[in-house]
């Protein structure tokens, strides 16, 4: 029996890394692998840290350009795909603005977290298409205002419909090797990747390729694996166990009171969303739900972000429900078959529009109150 092929390619912007990255790449068994890595700026000290880890190592300098998804398809686009059965793709990642890792440590534990985790992920790759932390498995709806038009515009353009579906966010996975030689072979890596690189942008051509990844999977006919492992008294693990025993969890619209693991479910029905450029979606069977319950009575909800939209999806039933925005160029909308009663919506902000679809809508005892120069548009 022949053993597995494995490609690791590695993107190097945050130098600083390197040492975190080739103790994880430590992990790696069962299979043989060659190790790409490439850099925007090279130096010297992680050229030699990765020969000394793995002596072939193959180097290519990239432009600053796609984040870590052009370089990526650039390294993919001068190697020959055919000896491997499978790719890992990893790079840097930053951490927020408060110093947390987590976001990074999330991605790359849940794979190569041990050589136990590695492994099992390796053996899930014979049934799926893709694997990768399931806590970043995202739905493309939660942030699809930011990428629609472009991702269908890309979609169409190389000839691939643009489904939506589930993706890893942020571009640390394994890889059926098909996946990538078609989109290989569809030259994303010809895209115009020129956008702002400020980091945590959005609405980019790497946005867009990083779904498609996800995209051609599902034409493939393959899943995600979301992988779930922790390594063990690692600081996830030990803030996850520790949870267990006592912690506080907000959920859809309850709260969840754990103690010496009795959990105990109260009302939660207070959010306060201070993002900006967000869809907050109340109830939806087909898209992501902001809150996960059929009918809601005594629900508040401010907005203090700008360029949201608000919508409140079909079949919704609310009372006593009171929606605040305190911020600008927001919209609120209801859709078909929803019942509102005795509810208020305060528009604060400039240029507000609150648009009711009424097509079957039941929409009673309603009060909107608005200042400034928010607007009322209704629609039969």
């Amino acid at each position: 029996m022949n053993k597995i092929k494995l490609l690791v390619v590695v993107h190097i912007f945050y130098h600083e890394q390197v040492d975190y990255i080739i103790d994880k790449l430590k992990n790696i068994n069962g299979c043989d692998y060659d190790l790409i890595v490439s850099y925007v700026e090279e130096i010297e000290s992680t050229i030699l840290k990765f020969k000394k880890f793995f002596n072939d190592t193959k180097f290519l300098k990239v432009e600053n350009k796609g984040y870590d998804v052009f370089p990526f398809l650039y390294a993919i686009d001068k190697t020959d795909l055919e000896p491997y059965d499978y790719i890992l793709k990893l790079h840097t990642k930053n951490h927020d603005k408060n110093g947390d890792f987590s976001w990074r440590d999330d991605l790359y534990e849940s794979i190569l977290g041990s050589k136990f985790i590695f492994k099992k992920c390796l053996s899930k790759m014979k049934k799926y298409g893709m694997a990768g932390s399931s806590s970043r498995l995202t739905s493309m709806e939660q942030r699809w205002v930011e990428n629609s038009k472009l991702f269908e515009e890309i979609s169409n353009e190389i000839g691939l419909e643009p489904v939506r579906v589930n993706f890893i966010a942020g571009t640390i996975f394994l890889i059926k090797k098909e996946i990538v030689q078609k989109l290989k072979n569809l030259n994303v890596v010809n895209l115009d990747y020129s956008s702002s690189m400020e980091t945590g942008g959005y609405g980019t051509a790497a946005h867009v390729v990083e779904r498609l990844f996800a995209v051609v999977s599902k034409e493939l006919g393959y899943k995600i694996y979301p992988s779930k492992e922790i390594p063990f008294f690692s600081k996830r693990w030990k803030k996850n166990f520790l949870r267990q025993i006592f912690s506080l969890q907000n959920q859809d619209v309850i709260k969840i009171c754990t103690i010496l693991g009795i959990k105990i479910k109260l009302n939660r029905y207070k959010y306060k969303i201070s993002g900006m450029n967000n869809v907050i979606y109340l109830i939806d069977k087909n898209e992501r739900r902001f809150l996960n319950k059929k009918a809601v009575d005594g629900l508040e909800i401010t907005i203090c972000g700008s360029g949201n939209t608000f919508k409140i999806s079909e079949n919704a039933k609310f009372e006593n429900t009171k929606i605040i925005i305190k911020s600008c160029t927001n919209d609120v909308i209801v859709e078909d078959n929803v019942s509102i009663k005795n509810s208020e919506f305060v528009l604060k902000g400039d240029r507000d529009k609150l648009l009711l679809i009424k097509t079957g809508a039941n929409i009673s005892d309603k009060r909107y109150t608005l200042f400034k120069k928010g607007e009322i548009m209704e629609i039969d």
